[in-house]
């Protein structure tokens, strides 16, 4: 009797531990599973990486096609594959029109061959997305910064859009044969952003009749021609977007036409001296600006962000501007800067000569002008004015400062557009363990199942034992 009673409890006990373990697997296979499909990870990283921003999700939510994500690798799992591919499963999860796999290029090199002349060089983690017989090709070389910064979601979240209808944004265009500077680095943050580049030569092409286009003019060093005005003027009253950048340096001919046109017609003066402000040197290279009260910078101010400058040309705004003209500064100066030229201004080792007043200068202008046409349809044309080129340009490069955010905010704010996309950089995780897949399969068995069961078996027993002791 007694052994078919310790029998019996032995059973039991046995059943018990079998079926804890059961338990415990089809559990952790329910998770694993459910991992496809939603994210069972806690994202504690200090930039939230690996977690899609609510932009982000609202695009992906729009994804009515099906998307094809293939990530270019050499067959081995390093570091930036891992982090890609952790950022682009939140994309599939999010929606199940989005598929993500990787080519090994080593063994399928038919597979890439039709995009290699869009991708000068081999990049390995490019990748290449596809729908609906069009593609976009994201280069690994734009992912990271020099500074450990993650652009992956921006540059993803940009190539996508461009499969849409909603978010497909109109070229840039950029004035030529007035001997206009590049921009180098502003055009690296609108090719992340989806933006297409052109430029164009306004004396014999017309500017874009898209209204929500954008035209650049980046210190140009010839002046424009009365038919060339003409073209712009026409343009801004069809509801166009002007940026214009002045070269404080400026050594070419006087550009009479062009500022002539700005201050008669919408009242903003560009002044021939140069801009300084001792206190506001940061480091030896930069100035910092003060933001000024306007929608564009408004969030830069909430958030206390910085924005650099260089000795840049005052921009002023006339007392009386014309009809349906309205203007506002975005960037100014503290009340120690001066003005004067810059052969003053050396010559006296950048500090103020005696006779130039100080006081808050203004060094980016933006401002509207209202249009109606015969049937008294209303239309606004959008105007910057930049004292210095590199506002918008070299310095959106260097991440201490918010020139990039000022950028595309302005681009925002003009094309009046929700649809625009405007995703930051994310600071990479520091100090994290990566592992290869075969190593987290491992450990994952050991830590998630092993340990797990023999813990609970090893608790179920030392019961047993004591309970019918």
């Amino acid at each position: 009797m007694k052994n078919k009673k310790n029998f019996r409890y032995s059973v039991n006990a046995n059943t018990l531990i079998i079926g804890a373990i059961v338990i415990v697997l089809l559990l952790n296979s329910i998770l694993i599973a459910l991992n496809d499909k939603i994210s069972l990870q806690l994202d504690f990283t200090y930039d939230e990486i690996f977690k899609l921003t609510d932009e982000t999700k609202e695009i992906v939510s729009k994804i009515d096609e099906d998307v094809e994500i293939l990530m270019i690798t050499d067959g081995s799992d390093t570091e930036m594959y891992s982090l890609v591919r952790n950022i682009l499963d939140k994309y599939t999860q999010e929606n199940s029109k989005i598929s993500f796999s990787e080519i090994n290029y080593v063994k399928n090199p038919i597979e890439i061959k039709p995009y290699l002349d869009e991708m000068p060089t081999m990049q390995l983690g490019s990748l290449i997305l596809k729908s609906a017989g069009k593609h976009e090709i994201a280069n690994s070389k734009d992912f990271f910064t020099n500074n450990s910064q993650s652009n992956v979601e921006r540059v993803v979240t940009g190539k996508l859009a461009n499969f849409m209808d909603e978010y497909t944004i109109s070229e840039i265009m950029l004035t030529s044969g007035h001997g206009e500077a590049a921009m180098t680095s502003a055009n690296a943050i609108f090719e992340m952003e989806g933006y297409k580049t052109v430029s164009f030569d306004s004396l014999t092409e017309n500017f874009p009749k898209d209204a929500n286009s954008l035209v650049i003019i980046c210190a140009p060093q010839k002046d424009f021609g009365a038919e060339e005005i003409d073209k712009l003027d026409k343009y801004l009253d069809n509801g166009g977007n002007v940026q214009i950048y002045f070269d404080p340096y400026h050594t070419g001919e006087d550009l009479t036409k062009l500022e002539s046109y700005l201050a008669e017609e919408w009242g903003i003066v560009r002044s021939k001296n140069v801009v300084f402000d001792t206190q506001g040197i940061e480091g030896s290279q930069y100035l910092l600006a003060e933001l000024g009260d306007h929608e564009i910078v408004k969030p830069l101010k909430e958030g206390q962000k910085r924005v650099a400058y260089i000795p840049a040309n005052p921009i002023e705004i006339s007392d009386t501007l014309p009809v349906y003209v309205e203007a506002g500064a975005l960037l100014t100066t503290s009340n120690s800067a001066y003005s004067a030229t810059m052969e003053e201004i050396t010559a006296n080792a950048y500090q103020k000569p005696s006779d130039s007043e100080k006081g808050k200068i203004n060094l980016v202008v933006a401002a509207t002008r209202k249009n109606y046409d015969l049937d008294g349809k209303e239309t606004t044309g959008k105007l910057l004015v930049s004292g210095t080129a590199e506002t918008f340009n070299s310095i959106v490069s260097d991440t201490r400062f918010a020139n990039e955010d000022l950028l595309l905010n302005t681009i925002g704010w003009m094309k009046g557009n929700s649809a625009n996309i405007s995703i930051r950089a994310k600071i990479l995780p520091s100090g994290q363990l990566m592992l290869e897949r075969n190593q987290f399969w491992s450990w994952f068995v050991v830590l998630v199942v092993i340990i797990p069961v023999l813990l609970l078996a090893a608790g179920l027993t030392v019961f047993v034992k004591r309970r019918y002791k």
